[in-house]
């Protein structure tokens, strides 16, 4: 997750996950999801992958969208942060928004 509030704080060993336009209430601040498969083993080098779905269950939507994206730029689960895509690397717009960080059109 990616906390605008705490743009330095790694969540990459939490179990729970919040994706927020407003958190904490009232600043109008976000928090971004980042979500990754490691496919490598359970998908043949060889094969073709013509779909994949995932089901995302949202338990407060409250008056808000949620955009879902490929990220494009590499991350590190355990020291993404706000501003950071890795240890070595910072996000080009912070909270993974440039243009180099991901798609640009929704998935």
């Amino acid at each position: 997750m990616l906390e605008q509030n705490r743009a330095s704080t790694g969540h990459g060993s939490d179990k729970k996950l919040s994706a927020s336009g407003d958190t904490p209430g009232g600043s109008g601040k976000d928090d971004n999801v980042l979500v990754q498969w490691d496919l490598g083993a359970a998908i043949p080098t060889t094969a073709i992958v013509r779909s994949a779905s995932i089901i995302v269950t949202v338990t407060d939507k409250a008056d808000q969208s949620y955009g879902l994206f490929e990220v494009v730029r590499g991350w590190d689960e355990a020291t993404a942060t706000w501003n950071r895509a890795s240890s070595a690397a910072m996000w080009a717009i912070a909270g993974a928004a440039g243009a180099t960080d991901r798609a640009p059109t929704q998935l």
